[in-house]
């Protein structure tokens, strides 16, 4: 068995033509017959040859390979996203590594620096960038960035998103349309997408003189977090009469605690998600959410990406925004 993998020397050798040959055939094809391209491209593919993209990238300044980050995969949330930007990627002949921060701006930044090192060839990261040693690092770098997720007022580069703080007022209006008069926003904290929706779900409160001191409540992002809360939420005086959860699993979670407690939703209380997530639309009563075009949002980073590599001039500031979908509890 052969102790070290192969190497491009073993493709010419097993073409049967010379090094530089072998070397042309798989990276400037366009000097080279095409006979001998797909002999050496058999070559390669009998001894299981694999070009080093890192060096091939010293040579052309460009790896094609784009870096994704964002804080989980655990949901369809920003999977979706992924797979937004993948299957743009892939249609252009480019490749994508992807990292997860787990919410932590200390390891978004040792991503961003791991991704530097293998020579990607931009970025698509949520927005916004708080890390100054991030935002340092790309801005030095000199390297194309997309932020989505959001529409930072202070953007590092291009920007392809959605504002959730209109996001986060729309929707407190959109309760209080439907004479919801103590609405409480259930949230984890220390994470700047919900401390921005948090903060427009205050204003809107505030703006229509209803109580907002205590009604921005703390919890996990989980549908065993939604049902846990519901029994401390019954004891409060008064009464909420509308929940508006910073995601639909907590959503769910507190509306299957109400089905069992026998508590009409939404004649007593009304219940609200966000992400309009595929199981919102089957429970019943369906969950009323936000939704985000969560696809979208990584395909078209992905499109101006590409865009910007082409032409170092392109730049954009794309607001996709979202759309309330009304459904049985509410």
């Amino acid at each position: 068995m052969q102790k070290r993998k192969p190497r491009i020397d073993d493709v010419a050798k097993a073409a049967g033509v010379s090094f530089i040959t072998a070397w042309r055939a798989l990276n400037t094809p366009e000097v080279v017959r095409d006979s001998t391209i797909e002999r050496v491209k058999q070559a390669a593919e009998d001894i299981g040859y694999v070009a080093n993209t890192v060096a091939r990238s010293l040579v052309s300044s460009r790896s094609d390979v784009i870096g994704v980050i964002v804080p989980t995969l655990e949901d369809s949330i920003y999977s979706d996203t992924v797979q937004g930007v993948s299957d743009e990627l892939v249609a252009s002949g480019r490749d994508l590594l992807v990292g997860l921060s787990n919410y932590d701006p200390i390891r978004e930044e040792e991503l961003v620096r791991a991704f530097l090192g293998r020579q990607v060839d931009g970025f698509i990261l949520p927005g916004p960038i708080t890390n100054p040693r991030t935002r340092d690092l790309l801005v030095r770098n000199h390297i194309p960035v997309v932020e989505t997720w959001d529409l930072p007022s202070d953007p590092l580069d291009m920007v392809v998103g959605f504002s959730n703080h209109a996001m986060a007022k729309a929707a407190t209006e959109f309760l209080i349309t439907r004479e919801r008069k103590r609405i409480l926003f259930l949230s984890p904290v220390d994470r700047p997408r919900a401390e921005q929706r948090r903060a427009g779900f205050i204003e809107t409160l505030a703006a229509h003189h209803l109580p907002h001191a205590d009604a921005a409540v703390q919890i996990g992002t989980t549908m065993d977090a939604g049902r846990q809360v519901m029994p401390h939420l019954m004891k409060r005086d008064p009464l909420p009469d509308a929940l508006f959860f910073n995601g639909d699993s907590m959503a769910l979670g507190a509306l299957t605690w109400c089905l069992e407690q026998g508590i009409d939703v939404p004649g007593r209380l009304a219940i609200m998600g966000l992400h309009d997530t595929p199981i919102a639309r089957h429970i019943r009563p369906a969950l009323t959410s936000i939704h985000v075009p969560r696809y979208e949002l990584g395909k078209q980073s992905a499109i101006a990406l590409m865009a910007r590599l082409d032409d170092p001039g392109f730049t954009i500031r794309q607001d996709l925004g979202f759309e309330i979908v009304e459904r049985g509890t509410t």
